[in-house]
């Protein structure tokens, strides 16, 4: 029972807080790692995205590294489509959605 509200908070916040991610470029690291484009997002170390797992369900994942050109950064500011690099930990795969949350 309590997973499944956790589930649907998830699914609510990824539908009113966030943006969906739409131009993945891939996936490194044992599913560690996603790789996508974006612009105007602020990304910070310790944030989180939300994921739709292939199941339906949505999981929480935090950032555990953030990565643009070989260089770590603490905090990245983006405005114009740049290709950035996010650890999420694992358990991410081709056919999830991802979302990250309006700043």
């Amino acid at each position: 029972m309590c997973r499944a509200l956790i589930d649907k908070l998830n699914e609510l916040e990824a539908e009113h807080l966030c943006k969906e991610i739409n131009n993945i470029k891939g996936f490194f690291g044992n599913g560690s790692v996603l790789c996508f484009e974006t612009e105007n997002s602020e990304v910070c170390l310790g944030d989180f995205f939300i994921v739709k797992q292939l199941d339906g369900t949505y999981v929480k994942k935090e950032v555990l590294e953030i990565q643009k050109d070989k260089v770590n950064f603490e905090k990245l500011s983006i405005t114009s489509p740049e290709d950035i690099g996010v650890n999420l930990g694992g358990g991410i795969s081709k056919g999830q959605s991802f979302y990250i949350f309006n700043k």
